[in-house]
């Protein structure tokens, strides 16, 4: 991994160091912020340009500013986030199971798995700008095959994970990592501290730009498949340094939980489900009254099983497209089961 210099200097000047560019021919003077707890004489030469032996010396710099950053950031970090476009994602998880820097291997899987569907989800909600049933299949496989999975550190138990700092969606200058952190964030303040009454079509217009369903189950799901009690989210970026703690979430998981139900009810009641899948049944004793069928669909990237309920006139058509093996394409407004979907009344139904 190759270092890059503007990296270094981005990284200093968004902390608000202060640049001394008279210093001298090949090196540039670097002065800390006054709010850094360091001898007032101190200072970094940064090389003005990247000559010939500048990678080691970055090496040594990395090593420098961590030390000096010891609270939040490591020089693994800092090689990572100086030599490749990406954001430094990390989950800490701090119980009884971590204190000798281990994890239960159960845990560990799922705190892969969680990530790879928060991750997606993000992609899937900047992309689509759905707050309920967005799809982004091919922007979800460009940004996941740019991500990486780092090694962990010392300290409770810390899983750590490269996120592209990358345009997902060419008209928007949202990215995946800012966005994270805007839900988690707001899912930490304003979420927990939402009365679940007080939910109505209003508040989730007012907050559509980070409300989204399938999002804010996949961090639930994080929660409750890692048993995540204590710790906290970061995210390190060349500008800047966010994190939020998990400990408050943790307590209020049955809170979040209603609060995504209720939002999803009434998103349901207002957004119709457009899906495109093969129907894997027909179901109906009486053809001439109607019938249902059963499809197989994928709902935000995740695959999914839909019931419809056709009347005898559109019936026909869905018994014709099982046989022949054509896909169908089908919107109504749906209702979530146990299991699946059901849609009574579709506005849509087309053979493909």
């Amino acid at each position: 991994m190759q270092i890059r210099l503007k990296n270094i200097e981005s990284f200093l000047l968004n902390r608000d160091w202060t640049i001394d560019q008279e210093y001298g021919r090949l090196f540039n003077k670097f002065m800390p912020p006054s709010s850094i707890d360091i001898d007032a004489d101190f200072f970094l030469e940064i090389p003005k340009t990247e000559t010939s032996g500048f990678h080691k010396y970055a090496l040594g710099l990395t090593e420098v500013i961590a030390e000096i950053y010891a609270d939040i950031i490591t020089s693994d970090d800092l090689v990572n986030l100086f030599s490749q476009e990406r954001a430094v994602f990390s989950f800490r998880i701090a119980d009884l199971d971590t204190v000798q820097n281990s994890l239960a291997l159960k845990r560990y899987k799922a705190g892969i798995d969680s990530v790879f569907s928060i991750v997606k989800n993000v992609v899937i909600f900047i992309s689509s700008k759905q707050q309920i049933f967005g799809n982004a299949k091919n922007e979800v496989i460009n940004y996941i095959n740019g991500c990486r999975a780092y090694q962990t550190q010392p300290g409770s138990y810390i899983l750590k994970f490269g996120l592209p700092d990358i345009k997902v969606d060419l008209f928007a200058d949202e990215s995946v990592p800012n966005k994270l952190f805007e839900v988690l964030n707001f899912i930490n303040t304003v979420v927990i501290d939402t009365p679940i009454s007080s939910i109505n079509e209003d508040h989730i217009k007012s907050y559509s730009s980070i409300i989204n369903v399938e999002l804010f189950t996949a961090i639930k799901n994080l929660y409750k498949n890692v048993d995540l009690r204590d710790g906290d989210f970061s995210i390190l970026e060349i500008k800047k340094f966010n994190t939020v703690p998990a400990k408050k979430i943790a307590k209020h998981m049955t809170h979040l939980d209603n609060y995504i139900k209720t939002v999803k009810k009434i998103l349901l009641e207002e957004i119709p489900l457009s899906i495109t899948g093969i129907i894997t049944r027909c179901d109906s004793k009486n053809p001439e009254n109607g019938g249902s069928i059963q499809v197989e669909t994928y709902i935000a990237d995740e695959k999914e099983i839909v019931i419809v309920k056709l009347d005898n006139k559109i019936y026909p058509k869905a018994v014709t497209a099982h046989r022949l093996g054509k896909e169908v394409s089908i919107t109504g407004n749906a209702i979530q089961r146990p299991n699946n979907y059901n849609i009574y009344e579709p506005s849509e139904f087309i053979v493909i």
